[in-house]
């Protein structure tokens, strides 16, 4: 397999679990407002307003890691032997470290389980999608030549 035809594979699978994410957040986000009977409101810092949490925002702020895993997994397939491990090990911490603005962020605590199960979602899925269109190693490394 050639390196450009692995190219399409990885965006057109990170960008499919991309939508999934984007959907399973939706889904979320549907279920807490309902349960909670009104918007999810995260404070504002520094003396700004509150933020309310919306349909739009969860669409682009789940899509834009999308892409930025792809370009991610694309440069590591780029340098390393085997990038699956690297960028499984990297998404995985930074989608940990992402659940600390929503638990920092003193909203109540069914935005805070909302917020932080869709930033599960988001990395969980979006870094399957990726990382499943990454070698594990080398192919060529593996085959054996004949004597």
């Amino acid at each position: 397999m050639s390196s450009t035809s692995a190219q399409p594979r990885i965006w057109q699978s990170g960008m499919l679990f991309g939508v999934i994410a984007v959907a399973a957040n939706l889904v979320v986000f549907g279920i807490a407002r309902v349960s909670s009977g009104g918007d999810l409101v995260v404070p504002g810092w520094n003396g700004n307003p509150p933020q309310t949490v919306g349909p739009v925002p969860i669409l682009f702020m789940t899509l834009v890691p999308a892409v930025l895993a792809v370009l991610f997994g694309l440069a590591l397939k780029r340098f390393l032997r085997a990038p699956r491990t690297a960028f499984l090990a990297v998404v995985g911490g930074l989608t940990l470290l992402s659940c600390a603005g929503p638990l920092t962020s003193g909203a109540g605590g069914g935005t805070v389980a909302a917020l932080t199960a869709m930033h599960l979602l988001t990395g969980g899925l979006i870094g399957y999608g990726v990382s499943r269109a990454l070698p594990t190693a080398d192919r060529r490394a593996t085959q054996t030549t004949p004597a």
